[in-house]
């Protein structure tokens, strides 16, 4: 999450993004098990969009928006990130090398959990790095509350009226097809304007046993269908 406040300009913010290669992230941290996408709706939801854009790693082009937007490169930005989360204490190092490359320099604070929440979008922070669990077929409560809350949140008090109408339009809609619709539309605000932006979206493991059969976990859980479960002899 941007602190909007203190990073103001999305084109800054956009090629934050595109200085990092977030899919050999995935490879190298998560060994490959996840994905980049951006915004709130990942490639597994069934609201997903595949018409959806996803920002590019791109590091010439990174340079080239922060020459046009005057960035300062003896800015050092101020980077948080929880202790508790190895990968992304992993991640934030490599990203830090990533964006030197590009002419932004970030200073990583690694907090504990409890520091990492109470800093988030106050003046301390400029970027805030926490890993979130996102419910994958209803995203409203989740984006009322990160990204278009008016006062102190993670964006630092981000806003804005379409997604505003977006996100109450999903509230009537009459089926998936204009929930996608109106999630895409805010999906396609997070990637123009970045208040925030995905690192990646880790993919959920698990074992099942062979004695167990029609054990089929879902999207929505391990047990979506334990009704159907039948355990051999």
């Amino acid at each position: 999450f941007f602190n909007t406040k203190k990073v103001t300009d999305a084109n800054v913010r956009k090629a934050f993004v595109m200085a990092i290669d977030r899919q050999m992230l995935v490879d190298s941290l998560l060994s490959g098990h996840g994905e980049v996408t951006d915004g709130f709706v990942m490639k597994s939801s069934p609201l997903y969009d595949d018409t959806k854009e996803t920002i590019a790693y791109d590091p010439d082009g990174a340079k080239k928006l922060l020459q046009d937007a005057g960035w300062d490169s003896s800015t050092t930005l101020q980077y948080y990130v929880a202790s508790s989360d190895d990968t992304a204490v992993k991640a934030a190092q490599v990203i830090q090398q990533e964006l030197s490359e590009v002419g932004i320099s970030i200073n990583i604070n690694t907090v504990d959990f409890d520091t990492l929440m109470s800093v988030g979008g106050t003046d301390d922070v400029d970027v805030f790095s926490v890993q979130y669990t996102i419910t994958p077929n209803d995203f409203y409560a989740d984006e009322l509350g990160l990204v278009d809350t008016e006062g102190t949140s993670w964006t630092g008090g981000w806003t804005d009226p379409d997604v505003d109408t977006a996100l109450q339009n999903t509230q009537t809609a009459k089926d998936d097809t204009e929930l996608t619709k109106y999630y895409k539309e805010i999906d396609d605000k997070m990637i123009s304007d970045v208040p925030m932006f995905s690192m990646y979206f880790q993919s959920n493991l698990g074992l099942v046993s062979n004695r167990l059969k029609n054990a089929e976990p879902s999207l929505y859980g391990a047990y979506d269908n334990i009704q159907d479960w039948e355990i051999t002899q």
